[in-house]
């Protein structure tokens, strides 16, 4: 029996060492909040970035456009997302004078095995005029596969509301 307890302990804490020890994440920082804050940490990077990818492959944008992260993030990890998230991509470091349509991560929420990503981007690409969207991306994380996206949510009314609505338990 205490091999058994042993093995299981040593599981636990690989799991929790594999998974990156950022459990429990709320990106902006919240009042009162005892949760990681830190926009650099590698699990809210690796969140974000198939959050992004899944909102690419399912609302492609095909034209040049800057990808905003949260206040707090370093350029290197900028450097490092940007030709991961599309060949499109660029950040404000690299063209600073562009006018380009946006694609922003506003919120980033894990919990666990589970995380939800708010995305903000223009509702058309091709049209900056048009009024901005808030997509959620719901993920789940996996032992061999890592974090997946399993749902994008697509919130209709203002940013703001939606963004208000879109972590309300």
């Amino acid at each position: 029996m205490p091999k058994t307890r042993l093995l299981t302990g040593g599981l636990i804490l690989s799991l929790a060492l594999l998974n990156g020890c950022a459990t429990y994440v709320n990106i902006p920082a919240q009042v009162g909040d005892i949760a990681n804050n830190d926009p650099n940490h590698r699990t809210v990077r690796a969140v974000e970035l198939v959050a992004l990818q899944a909102v690419i492959a399912e609302h492609p944008m095909l034209t040049p456009f800057e990808l905003v992260l949260p206040a707090g993030t370093l350029p290197r990890h900028y450097e490092q997302m940007v030709p991961e998230v599309s060949i499109h991509a660029t950040w404000a470091g690299q063209n600073p004078d562009a006018d380009l349509p946006v694609l922003e991560v506003r919120q980033v929420r894990i919990r666990n095995d589970a995380a939800q990503v708010d995305i903000v981007r223009p509702s058309n690409p091709m049209d900056f005029a048009a009024p901005p969207q808030l997509l959620t991306v719901a993920l789940d994380w996996d032992v061999l596969a890592g974090w997946g996206p399993k749902r994008v949510r697509l919130w209709h009314g203002s940013v703001e509301e939606a963004l208000d609505r879109s972590h309300a338990p």
